[in-house]
């Protein structure tokens, strides 16, 4: 069984532009899971039947982060459910189709399986317009509909802007439903203006929505389209091929947990984690201190630490000033208490002690239920035996006596 493996492959990839030209009721996490595994079975749609991809290689391409790996499965069965308009930008009946997004999927030992209807899995293989897509930048959004139009314009940036498309066919190309915001005001308010804002904020592209009017009311939208100019503010968004295989080497050969290497890789820049990594394993190789290699690299990896070679001596570790310790927090009244009390204990025991009067102790019972929980515990079970019991008898005695 051929299995996908991502540090082989490139998170860029041409997806066909009528499964990018969709009308369907994909939720966000169901568009990116199926981006994935067309991504993953693009090349061999013609040749395999049964395509493959590890179960954890999927969830974090399709940015899933949780641990609830029952709702990830039940998102993956549900694409079997939902029928999909291909191609609907399509004139007419002209290369249009519709059926399942994934014919059937299975899941044996971490390893999900799928396969595509054959005639689907054919048309798309035969596309002859495709749009490139970069698969893990489809992480950074946090909105289906954002994800959505960031696709559909995207094709469009290097002749700047996109066609006029209707309302009607807009709103199947998010994948509103019908009878959904049907009022323009709502439909703008609560869809059109956080998409364009996510798109333009996590996106390699600009975006800029230009409405239509016919009898003073909008009826179409065409988005002008910009690409962005690639710089260092952008690298923790561009993803690249690297980016998988860093994942796979940090979590396989260096221990790191997947979780807080994901978060690592989505935070820093490529360049600075493989030029950190490597200056700590050079460090690791030359000193015997370190005993936790993992925790080693994610710390100095966070504190930027720095590694350097003075006159072929052994690597030195510079790290930041340790910050001053935090003030000693404030101990409670009775945990102080119990403490001076532990810390007399001597001085105590040299007191003159008379055990309680049957009409004292009714009265000392009421003094130690105003006491916490320990306090009461210790009474209850070991009587006035314990120097802390004798030591609240005497300060009974006084504050009773005063009385």
């Amino acid at each position: 069984m051929s299995v996908f493996q991502p540090d082989k492959t490139v998170s860029e990839f041409p997806k066909p532009t009528g499964a990018i030209h969709i009308h369907n009721n994909l939720t966000f996490l169901q568009r990116k899971i199926f981006n994935t595994l067309l991504y993953n079975a693009l090349d061999n749609l013609l040749t395999h039947e049964w395509h493959h991809i590890k179960a954890r290689d999927l969830m974090f391409l399709s940015g899933y982060e949780s641990n609830d790996h029952k709702y990830f499965r039940n998102e993956m069965r549900k694409l079997m459910s939902i029928v999909v308009d291909w191609n609907i930008l399509a004139e007419g009946f002209k290369d249009w189709e519709a059926c399942s997004a994934v014919n059937k999927i299975k899941a044996k030992e971490g390893v999900i399986s799928y396969r595509y209807d054959e005639d689907l899995a054919a048309h798309l293989a035969s596309q002859d317009s495709y749009t490139m897509i970069d698969l893990l930048m489809q992480t950074n959004f946090r909105s289906g509909y954002a994800l959505a139009l960031w696709e559909n314009c995207v094709r469009y940036a290097d002749i700047k802007q996109t066609p006029l498309w209707p309302l009607q066919m807009l709103y199947q190309l998010l994948g509103i439903q019908d009878g959904q915001y049907s009022a323009y005001k709502d439909f703008g308010k609560r869809i059109l203006r956080p998409a364009v804002t996510s798109v333009n904020e996590v996106g390699n592209i600009s975006i800029e929505a230009m409405p239509s009017r016919t009898n003073r009311r909008v009826s179409a939208i065409r988005f002008l389209v910009e690409r962005k100019k690639l710089n260092c503010d952008l690298v923790g968004i561009q993803a690249n091929k690297k980016q998988i295989q860093l994942l796979r080497h940090m979590t396989d050969k260096l221990h790191i947990s997947r979780k807080v290497s994901e978060n690592l890789i989505r935070t820093y820049p490529l360049d600075y984690l493989e030029k950190k990594i490597e200056a700590v394993l050079i460090y690791y190789r030359t000193q015997s201190g370190v005993r936790n290699l993992p925790g080693f690299i994610v710390k100095s990896i966070k504190d930027d630490w720095h590694f350097e070679s003075l006159n072929n001596a052994p690597v030195q570790c510079t790290k930041p000033k340790p910050k001053p310790k935090p003030k000693p927090t404030v101990i409670t009244k009775p945990k102080q208490a119990i403490l001076d009390f532990e810390t007399n204990e001597s001085q105590l025991t040299n007191v003159a002690y008379t055990p309680l009067g049957d009409e004292e102790k009714v009265a000392f019972e009421e003094f130690i239920r105003s006491k916490n929980f320990t306090i009461q515990s210790i009474y209850q079970s070991k009587g006035e035996s314990t120097i802390l019991i004798r030591s609240l008898v005497l300060d009974f005695r006084s504050r009773f006596h005063e009385k």
